[in-house]
C-alpha cells in the first residue's frame, strides 16, 4: 500500500510538472510575441524623426524642383466626404490634415505646376472586382464610396480641397489610381512629367497602392506625410516607415514651404 501511495503521489507530481512546463512555455511565447511586436511597431517620435531625417535629405536634393519644375505633377487621392467629413475614425487622429492638404495645394498652385490632379474613388461591384470580398470581410463597418457621377461639378468636395477648372479630375474603381487611369498617366509621361508629389487618403490603402502603381510605372514618387491621413496613427506611421525611402521619398509641408512664402 505504501508503494502504491508513493507511486500515485509521484504520478501527480509528474503531471503537475508537465502542466507547469506547458504553462511556462506558453507564457514565454506570449512575452516573446509582445516584445517582438513592441520592437517592430513604430513609435510616434521615431516615425517623426524618420520623416524629418528623410525630409532634410530631400530638401537639399530636390525641394525647389518639387515646387517649381513643370516635370512634377501633384496627385491628391480620395479627399472626399466618405474618407474625411463622414469618417470620424480618420478625423480623430489627424485634426491638422485639412490645413496641410490645403497648404500643399497653395504651394503647387503658386508654383504654377502644369498638372494638378484630383483622384476620386468611385466603386461598383461591376468595375471593382475586389468590392464583394471587401464587404464580406468588413460588413458595414467601412463606408465605401458608391458610383459617383462622372461630372466633376455634381460631386461633393471637401472645402479645403476643391479642384479648379484648369485642374484634372480622375475617377478610380480600384485602390491603385493607376489601374483605372493608365492612359492618363502614360500621357503624363509623354508630356515630360517624371515625378509625382502625392498626398490624400487613406495613407496605408489608396495612397500606398497608388504610390506603388506610380513607382511601377517609372515615376519618382514623393509622399507629403502630414498631408496624408489614415484610420489611426499607427497605420499611417507604419506605412511611411515601411516604404518611405524604399519605394518613395517622404517630405512634409514645412519642407515644401521652405522654398515659398506660404
Amino acid at each position: 500500500m505504501f508503494l502504491l501511495h508513493v507511486s500515485s503521489r509521484e504520478r501527480e507530481r509528474s503531471a503537475f510538472a508537465r502542466y507547469a512546463t506547458t504553462i511556462a512555455m506558453h507564457l514565454r511565447k506570449r512575452d516573446d510575441s509582445r516584445r517582438s511586436l513592441k520592437k517592430t511597431r513604430p513609435r510616434e517620435h521615431e516615425t517623426e524623426n524618420y520623416v524629418r531625417k528623410k525630409s532634410r535629405k530631400i530638401e537639399v536634393d530636390v525641394v525647389s524642383r518639387l515646387v517649381y519644375d513643370k516635370a512634377v505633377a501633384l496627385l491628391i487621392v480620395d479627399v472626399q466626404p466618405e474618407y474625411w467629413s463622414k469618417c470620424a475614425e480618420v478625423r480623430r487622429d489627424f485634426p491638422h490634415f485639412p490645413e496641410a492638404c490645403a497648404k500643399v495645394l497653395r504651394i503647387c498652385r503658386d508654383g504654377k505646376k502644369n498638372r494638378i490632379c484630383f483622384v476620386r474613388a468611385s466603386y461598383t461591384s461591376a468595375r471593382s472586382k475586389w468590392l464583394p470580398r471587401f464587404r464580406t470581410i468588413h460588413g458595414d463597418t467601412k463606408l465605401v464610396p458608391s458610383a459617383t457621377c462622372r461630372d466633376r461639378n455634381k460631386n461633393r468636395w471637401e472645402d479645403f480641397a476643391k479642384p479648379r477648372r484648369n485642374e484634372d479630375v480622375r475617377f478610380k474603381s480600384d485602390w491603385n489610381a493607376v489601374t483605372s487611369n493608365r492612359e492618363y498617366f502614360e500621357n503624363l509621361r509623354r508630356e515630360g512629367v517624371d515625378t509625382v508629389l502625392l498626398c490624400g487618403l487613406i495613407t496605408s490603402v489608396c495612397v500606398q497602392h497608388t504610390a506603388y502603381g506610380l513607382f511601377e510605372s517609372g515615376f519618382r514618387v514623393v509622399v507629403v506625410a502630414d498631408a496624408c491621413a489614415d484610420r489611426g496613427k499607427e497605420r499611417h506611421e507604419a506605412a511611411l516607415s515601411l516604404y518611405g525611402g524604399y519605394m518613395y521619398d517622404v517630405v512634409t509641408t514645412s519642407v515644401l514651404s521652405s522654398e515659398t512664402r506660404v
